[in-house]
């Protein structure tokens, strides 16, 4: 749709909303080879109509790109970016979705106590805004940084809630990541609910056409059979996960 509409457009600013459409269509699908022209492509357009609201998102995919492409400094660049026009555009999601970046780039580059801050920022101001699906995409995320701090009772409590809000808002894609949470049930003794978890979220990541996301639930889903003794099925996901990632246009980085 957002091809036909970038084609349909009758002035620049329709054609640059259009293109930051198809934009996080395939930031979705993880096609990064054309996401990179299609943002260059949307950028020179915002950037002669002054439209910050459209900077940002532009440089929020951006560095998302380079966070599944394991480009930690470019990552964080972008979403340093992407915070500045975030704040010219007054828009409250753009200020929650770049926060959001930060601390994926903090996460990228392991830097996780500093992305537990940066998370927690986001979750903070999500929660006074009412952003009911950005914060279901970070709750998970710092529920990971959680366990890094040796604080469990807290992990749980993030996936939880990302679990029921991701359900509530229809974000399949922060219900899949949320999903990832499975591994972590299954190791504290809670084997069948966190198998069904990430079975969970490896069927939503294929439903959305995600290969990064399933090559992940994939990988989480073998460490699981593999610690109850399934040595052949493990092999089995595994050799699947390598394979998707190896036909990814970024997944071996």
């Amino acid at each position: 749709m957002f091809r036909d509409a970038v084609e349909l457009a009758g002035s620049d600013g329709e054609r640059c909303r259009a293109l930051v459409g198809l934009a996080e269509g395939l930031a979705i699908v993880e096609s990064h080879d054309e996401l990179q022209q299609v943002l260059a492509d949307a950028e020179t357009i915002a950037g002669d109509l002054d439209f910050w609201h459209e900077r940002a998102i532009i440089d929020q995919l951006r560095g998302g790109m380079y966070f599944f492409q394991g480009e930690d400094e470019k990552c964080l660049a972008a979403c340093n970016i992407s915070l500045d026009f975030a704040r010219k555009a007054d828009t409250p999601e753009v200020v929650a979705r770049a926060l959001s970046g930060l601390a994926d780039a903090m996460y990228c580059r392991g830097r996780f106590l500093s992305a537990n801050r940066y998370y927690t920022e986001c979750i903070d101001f999500s929660r006074q805004h009412g952003l009911g699906r950005v914060l279901a995409a970070n709750l998970s995320m710092r529920g990971f940084t959680f366990r890094y701090r040796n604080d469990p009772q807290s992990a749980l409590r993030d996936y939880r809630e990302a679990l029921d809000l991701a359900a509530r808002t229809h974000h399949l894609r922060a219900e899949t990541v949320a999903c990832y949470a499975g591994l972590y049930l299954a190791e504290r003794g809670n084997h069948d609910e966190g198998e069904a978890l990430l079975r969970r979220g490896l069927a939503i990541s294929t439903s959305l056409g995600s290969g990064l996301l399933r090559a992940a639930a994939l990988t989480a889903l073998s460490q699981l059979v593999f610690n109850i003794g399934d040595r052949a099925e493990a092999l089995e996901l595994a050799r699947e996960s390598i394979g998707i990632l190896r036909n990814s246009e970024s997944g071996m980085t």
